[in-house]
This record gives structure tokens, sequence and C-alpha cells, in this order.
């Protein structure tokens, strides 16, 4: 009702829900508004990390979801690939996540470094990596790899580090507010996620010069990397095959290089001029009636 007043003496041309609470009875309200609901992850995302009964609920969620969703002017998500998992639906459109690093400063190719962003929790895979780098430091033993993230599986993977012997390589730092300096620092992004909306960080890391490595999981690396141009994607789960490629570029300096640059060059379409420009587009076609592309 709070809302509903407020939108009322608002008279707004576009009231936005981020698919929050709201987003059950907001397109409800009649204050005159276009109402767009935007997803700032992907399709499936209730069904990840969850077992037992609870799939069962979680799918009536997503059925809710769905039916959410249909009743905006305008339905955005973040990729083309998560467009794909909601069906035929003649509101949706795709806006990527805009990324504000730009190419001021590369990353060091020569250093034996590599690095990983994110919180640590189910999501990131970080016990994944480990594994992997378990494996890589048999023929890379002067290479580190630092993890900046915090969350709740901290001490677990802290367990699993020194379980695995990696405590001398393997490093996780507390999150820090000048992450460009670290990815400056490095020479390949690692991602071993189980699932994503969009990955910023993969995004940001691309911006710096850091060729990637990342599982091709639900939604957004597939959407970013360019397999064997700008980085590497490797199919979910395989782990010989990530630690294979890996590989390739640890070895060879070049490549790194190469793909780092083909990595900064590719993510000036998320830029956040390119981004703004596309909402824009979608609130003036909105406004006048029209179809957004």
């Amino acid at each position: 009702k709070r809302l509903e007043k407020l939108l009322m003496e608002l008279r707004a041309d576009i009231v936005i829900s981020l698919f929050k609470k709201e987003s059950d009875f907001l397109y409800k309200i009649r204050d005159g508004s276009k109402k767009v609901l935007e997803f700032h992850f992907s399709r499936f995302y209730r069904l990840q990390n969850t077992v037992g009964w609870r799939i069962l609920l979680k799918k009536m969620l997503l059925k809710k979801d769905k039916y959410l969703a249909s009743k905006y002017d305008k339905f955005v998500v973040l990729t083309e690939e998560d467009r794909r998992l909601w069906g035929k639906a003649d509101n949706i459109c795709v806006i990527h996540n805009a990324c504000d690093f730009k190419g001021e400063e590369y990353a060091n190719w020569a250093a034996k470094r590599v690095i990983a962003v994110g919180r640590l929790d189910y999501q990131k895979g970080y016990d994944r990596l480990i594994a992997i780098w378990k494996q890589i430091r048999i023929a890379f033993p002067d290479w580190t790899l630092e993890i900046f993230g915090e969350g709740s599986e901290q001490e677990f993977l802290m367990r699993r580090i020194r379980e695995s012997g990696l405590e001398n390589v393997v490093k996780i730092h507390q999150p820090v507010s000048g992450i460009r300096e670290e990815y400056c620092k490095s020479s390949v992004y690692v991602m071993t996620s189980r699932f994503e909306g969009m990955p910023m960080v993969l995004i940001e890391a691309m911006a710096c010069g850091l060729p990637v490595v990342a599982y091709a999981c639900q939604c957004g690396p597939r959407e970013i990397i360019q397999d064997g141009r700008n980085g590497f994607l490797i199919e979910e789960g395989k782990e010989e095959a990530f630690i294979r490629k890996l590989s390739l570029l640890l070895q060879d300096r070049e490549l790194r290089e190469k793909m780092g640059r083909e990595a900064a060059d590719s993510t000036g379409r998320f830029s956040r001029e390119k981004i703004m420009e596309q909402w824009e587009k979608l609130f003036y076609r909105l406004k006048e009636g029209g179809e957004s592309v």
C-alpha cells in the first residue's frame, strides 16, 4: 500500500523491479508507468546446491518466476544463453552487465602468478580449483595461485589447501578495494564456478589483459570467452581438460600475452557507455510505446 501510494504520487514513466519481493505485486499497481523486471542471475539458479524434497519446492518457485516475468512490459536478462532458458516470450530482452575497467595498464604476462576472485562459497567452486592446482603444482612448482574473497567456506578451503600440501603456493586473501592492481600483478585468471549470472570478475580480469580459463557453467562464460582466442572455455566439470589448457598458458609466455591482448580488446562491448545506450534505448521505446530490441 505504501509503494502504491508513492508511485501514484510520483507518476513515473518507468518503474523497475530487480526481482525481489515487490516483483510479486508491482505489475498490478496502476500508476500509469511501464513496468520492467530485471533478473541479475540465471534461470535455474534456484536448483543449484538443492537436494531432496526442496527440489520440488524450488521447481514450483521456478514456475512462479516465469509467470511473474510474463506480467511485465519488459523482462531484462543478462545473457543470450539465459534468454533461451526462459523460453519463448515476447517481452524478454538482453542487456549485459557494464564494466568500468579500461586498459590503462595491462597484466604482467611474465609473472608466475594466477588469480581468482569471488566469494568463498559453493557457487564459486574453489574446492575444484584447489584440486586442479594440486595437479598443476607437479609440473609448475614455482607458480602461485592467489584467491581474493571471503565467505562461508573459508575454513573448509584452508583445510583443503593444507591437506593437499599447497600452503606455500595457494593463498587466500581478504577482498581488496584495489583489485585492478592485483589483476595487473598476475598473468592468468581462472574461474571454476558451478553457476553464474554473468561474472563481472571475468570481464574485469580480461579488461586488464588477463587470458582466462573457465568452466562453461550457466550462465555467462560462453558469452564472454571466445575459446582459443581470448581464453579457454572448458566443458563443465572436465578437470583434466582444465588442467591441460591452463598448462598451455603457464608454459608459454607469448601465448599469455597474445590471448591477454585479445581479452582486453574483446571487453569493449561491455563498456558503461555501450550498456547505458542499450538501457536508454529501452527506456525511450517503452515511453513512446514502441518495441525494444
